[in-house]
């Protein structure tokens, strides 16, 4: 199991670098299809560091990820799991957190990511490396937006 939560970690700092690079390109080439949602975080969190900022990486970085693991990967896992064999499970999840986050580049730069944290619950059958695979991967994402 601890083999999985170093994968985790190497995961989260990696997964999603070339899909945010990705979907940085598309959005200059297709700036009407530019996620909003993450411009606006993106440019809240390069307007300096303060108590707002700080607070908003706390956030992201750890409370968010926590809670859509527990939603996703523990919670409607579980439901779907009870109809569906695990990697059926581990597909459909995947494509729904990723799908929820609407926007069409944004879900795009999520597959990667999405696919990755599923893959773990469903090697492991424990949420554990899920989160810490999405905590270390979004405040990865913050620090870039900061600098």
């Amino acid at each position: 199991m601890k083999e999985y939560y170093k994968i985790a970690l190497a995961g989260g700092l990696v997964i999603s670098l070339v899909p945010a690079w990705v979907v940085s390109v598309l959005s200059n080439l297709l700036p009407s299809l530019k996620p909003e949602e993450l411009e606006v975080v993106s440019e809240f969190m390069s307007s300096g560091i303060g108590p707002l900022q700080i607070i908003f990486f706390m956030l992201i970085t750890f409370l968010i990820p926590i809670a859509e693991e527990v939603v996703f990967r523990k919670i409607l896992w579980g439901l779907f799991e009870w109809k569906l064999t695990p990697y059926q499970t581990w597909i459909f999840i995947s494509l729904i957190f990723a799908l929820i986050h609407i926007e069409p580049l944004h879900v795009l730069g999520l597959l990667p990511f999405s696919f990755f944290v599923g893959w773990l619950r469903y090697k492991t059958g424990k949420i554990g490396p899920s989160i810490l695979a999405h905590v270390v991967n979004n405040g990865v994402a913050c620090l870039l937006m900061i600098i």
